[in-house]
């Protein structure tokens, strides 16, 4: 079997998610068992992301006050994503220490590299993450994952939830009007993303009509756009804005953020000059490779 790179897929489709209307697609058979994990808040984020910065210098550190980062690092949900220009060895060294010394959190960062557009997109993986995210979801094929499997076992959890993904799909003929691998890609991306139920099949509905104009309403969550780059925001119809899974995920991660922003060790970080001057200099290289590229 091809080996799928699960999460580089959702990665590339962290702006592209919204949300099928039918509820009868949620199942609420599986019970809903206590969380096995906890999720960190905001100020403890910001220790997190205050060590993981000294370890990985300011370059790559800058980015990791990126809210979809910043997200994954909390435990709200698994991963998150980086894009740099011109990956070094030496940042490749560092984020492979970092790999060895944060194991025991869960955390790991992996590098995607695309040589001919010189980036490299790594991801920010929280193993943490995906247990808790996944115990929320009702969805009839989901299988909570168990953090304590590792890496390892991410992998053949993944697999295992493509397959019955792949499943669903063809039972609710969803691929009738778009190729499996297309609509299947979008959602199996946005549900490793911890992305809301409803907010998937809103996107269902959305994706598999014949029209050619989007009906997903888009409300940022508060503090999703306090930096530029991948922002965890996501789409659903107007009718479900009240819906359950959608209010708890846009009041989570909101109120993580704002947390997170608002902390002594935050605030401190963002007025150090080098996190100033390299945050600058990211940002400009990243604008002037986007305009290459149009």
């Amino acid at each position: 079997m091809k080996k799928i790179n699960f999460f580089l897929v959702g990665v590339l489709l962290v702006n592209l998610l919204g949300c099928f209307s039918c509820k009868e697609h949620l199942s609420h058979s599986i019970p809903q068992t206590t969380h096995k994990v906890i999720p960190l808040n905001g100020e403890e984020t910001a220790q997190l992301t205050s060590s993981l910065y000294k370890e990985l210098g300011p370059r790559i550190g800058v980015h990791l006050v990126d809210p979809n980062v910043v997200i994954a690092l909390a435990g709200l949900r698994g991963g998150g994503s980086i894009t740099l220009h011109g990956l070094t060895d030496e940042e490749k060294l560092k984020l492979k220490k970092v790999n060895e010394n944060f194991q025991k959190f869960g955390i790991k960062f992996v590098v995607h590299e695309d040589v001919k557009d010189e980036i490299a997109v790594i991801s920010v993986l929280n193993l943490k993450g995906f247990e808790y995210a996944s115990r929320l979801s009702k969805f009839p094929f989901m299988k909570p994952f168990d953090s304590s499997t590792g890496f390892e076992g991410l992998e053949g959890w993944q697999n295992e939830m493509y397959s019955e993904v792949k499943k669903y799909f063809k039972d609710k003929k969803y691929t009738k009007k778009r190729p499996l691998g297309d609509t299947l890609g979008h959602f199996f991306g946005g549900l490793m993303l911890g992305y809301p139920d409803q907010a998937l099949l809103d996107f269902l509905a959305d994706y598999t009509t014949n029209s050619s104009r989007s009906k997903l309403s888009y409300h940022s969550i508060p503090y999703s756009d306090y930096y530029e780059n991948a922002q965890p925001n996501f789409g659903y119809f107007r009718e479900h804005e009240n819906e359950e899974s959608i209010v708890r995920t846009r009041k989570s991660w909101g109120n993580l953020l704002k947390r997170f922003y608002t902390s002594s060790l935050y605030k401190s970080l963002a007025k150090d000059p080098m996190f100033i001057q390299t945050r600058d200099s990211e940002d400009d290289a990243h604008h002037e490779w986007f305009k290459r590229k149009r």
